[in-house]
């Protein structure tokens, strides 16, 4: 059996799910960003083009029977002619779709481990608040004849965090469970009180409800760039000539279209600007969450019945790495679980050793 004391650390170096959430969200805002300034080129050509009214008529009299003529368009739509009229939209696209694949990776490496942490479950654990000592004292009888479904000889992996300020704490508690000891302020002086709380065997997003709330968005966003590649690849296979359509239902479809297209456009990038404004504000909450420092970390590994035993010594005296004695206010999260697959699941989203 060993318990090992990896040190103090701010929220960031412990919930690294969290943590790498950012990196999701700053995609997000980048391809948002970039969509909006595609509208404002476009809105700029649109700006010169009504610069120029009123129009030429007698000149339009004359170009639109040949711009409209089906044998010119058919000319355009032969694919020998199609590829030299847009090899400058073909080169266009395959940087845009080399920028899509980049989002992907990043997006899709954080959605996979985002993925893998949440679905982990048979995790067990308690909260605590209360003078320091009593952390370790208490969870002796409640690990000694084993817990939930883990029997006392069960080898198991745990870990063990510890708080002496109630404001960190609190920071840390929006990203993550700590239970009811997030609101057991119990002062900056001594404490008799020792609230040690069992929270049951849950599931990993149970646990790190900060990369639960982030996950639904991130994939989402995933399968948003999943669309937007197919649809860009499509649009490469066009510009090379590939599939091209019937050019009359070209010419009937984009009269009828190109006005609900335009004003889809504007509420498009009305959307995108609600989006950016959401994510800003998730990112401000997840800023929160991982400000909390002086968060102390134990993991680990032995039997069920000496996870107690093991960790009582460690806080008898006080916290590590303070000033503050036995009788001082602590806060903490205990979680084990006998299942490696589990535990390495978590793993992903969460420090365990």
């Amino acid at each position: 059996m060993t318990i090992v004391n990896s040190g103090t650390f701010p929220a960031s170096g412990l919930n690294i799910g969290l943590a790498m959430a950012p990196i999701a969200l700053n995609a997000e805002i980048t391809k948002l960003q970039a969509d909006i300034t595609g509208f404002g080129i476009a809105a700029e050509a649109q700006v010169s083009m009504v610069a120029s009214f009123p129009p030429n008529v007698e000149g339009y009299v004359t170009v639109f029977p040949l711009a409209l003529d089906v044998t010119a368009l058919a000319s355009a739509f032969n694919p020998l002619n199609w590829v030299s009229l847009n090899a400058d939209a073909n080169a266009s696209l395959v940087i845009e779709i080399g920028l899509i694949d980049a989002m992907l990776e990043i997006v899709g490496t954080v959605a996979l481990a985002f993925e893998a942490g949440l679905s982990s479950g048979s995790l067990a654990g308690w909260s605590y608040a209360g003078r320091t000592a009593g952390f370790g004292s208490r969870l002796i009888p409640a690990t000694e004849n084993g817990f939930g479904t883990i029997a006392p000889d069960d080898q198991i992996s745990a870990l063990i965090i510890a708080c002496a300020d109630f404001g960190s704490w609190q920071g840390f508690s929006t990203g993550f469970n700590t239970g009811a000891s997030s609101t057991d302020d119990l002062g900056v002086t001594t404490t008799g009180e020792e609230r040690l709380r069992f929270l049951g065997e849950i599931g990993g997003g149970e646990w790190n409800i900060g990369v639960y709330d982030v996950f639904a968005r991130i994939n989402l966003f995933l399968l948003e760039l999943r669309g937007l590649k197919a649809a860009i690849e499509a649009q490469i296979d066009l510009s090379l000539g590939l599939n091209l359509p019937d050019v009359s239902v070209v010419v009937d479809a984009g009269l009828d279209v190109a006005l609900s297209l335009a004003l889809e456009a504007l509420v498009d990038v009305q959307l995108d600007i609600l989006r950016i404004e959401a994510i800003l504000e998730l990112a401000a909450s997840i800023a929160l969450s991982l400000s909390g420092g002086g968060l102390t970390f134990w993991s680990y590994t032995g039997r069920a019945a000496d996870l107690g035993r093991e960790f009582a010594p460690e806080v008898a005296g006080g916290l590590p790495g303070t000033t503050t004695g036995p009788s001082a206010p602590a806060y903490g999260v205990v979680i084990a679980t006998k299942s490696p697959s589990a535990w390495a699941s978590f793993g992903s989203i969460f420090k365990t050793s």
